[in-house]
């Protein structure tokens, strides 16, 4: 159970991250 909420945890910042590595890249052109 935990290891799952841990996965799931892990997937979200992933994916925030990205999204806000691109917005940081559209932001410097």
């Amino acid at each position: 159970m935990i290891a799952r909420n841990f996965l799931v945890v892990c997937m979200l910042v992933a994916v925030f991250v990205v999204l806000f590595s691109s917005h940081v890249n559209n932001q410097h052109r």
